[in-house]
């Protein structure tokens, strides 16, 4: 069975954006810094800082030093695909706790074959349903990229666009009291009234104003 590791993307470099294109236009890399040991034909899961595991990959070349970073070692990245919404830093302790990387997720990584098979479990699971944790822990540790699709999983299970009824009397907010599908780019409403629910809509409402 291939290996699986876990490797670095960057936000400033243009990595994110790239791998964004990539996954859209079914580009490869011709090197992205791997593990001297990787194969070809092992998998690769991309962590980018601030989102989590925000893509996964296949190696199509055996690892060459890189020119242009001394130490370090580069293979042919291919299958590249997102993870939507990317899985967050607190949502992978959460699940695989024995992952120590996690505490400083700052190098690339070869993790022991069970908690590959982990991780692989977690990002299958997230590729297939792109739906994040959802009790009140989760979400108070959750990522934007998670806190954003929570919120129009609410939209649209409360309100499909298009049914919104709105009240003036209300200013920006709509009249149903929760997240409307027709007023994600105004001001939210929250319908739980709780602390939890209070705090996820102060971090959600950030998102569209």
């Amino acid at each position: 069975m291939p290996q699986l590791h876990i490797v670095q993307g960057g936000i400033k470099n243009g990595d994110k954006a790239w791998l964004q294109k990539a996954a859209r236009d079914k580009l490869s890399s011709p090197s992205w810094v791997a593990p001297k040991s990787a194969m070809i034909g092992d998998e690769v899961v991309i962590f980018v800082p601030d989102f989590g595991f925000f893509a996964t990959g296949q190696l199509k070349s055996l690892p060459k030093p890189r020119v242009d970073w001394p130490n370090r070692y580069g293979s042919g990245l291919t299958s590249i695909t997102l993870i939507e919404p990317p899985i967050s830093l607190a949502t992978i302790r959460r699940h695989i706790p024995r992952l120590t990387w996690a505490n400083y997720p700052r190098s690339i990584t070869t993790p022991s074959p069970e908690i590959a098979e982990e991780i692989r479990k977690l990002v299958r699971n997230r590729q297939k349903t792109g739906i994040p944790d959802l009790d009140d822990d989760a979400l108070a540790e959750a990522s934007l990229g998670e806190l954003r699709t929570a919120a129009l999983m609410k939209a649209r299970r409360f309100a499909p666009i298009g049914s919104c009824a709105t009240n003036a009397s209300f200013g920006p907010f709509c009249a149903s009291k929760f997240i409307c599908a027709d007023h994600l780019e105004q001001r939210q409403s929250w319908s739980d009234g709780g602390v939890a629910g209070l705090s996820f809509f102060n971090k959600a409402n950030d998102l569209w104003t």
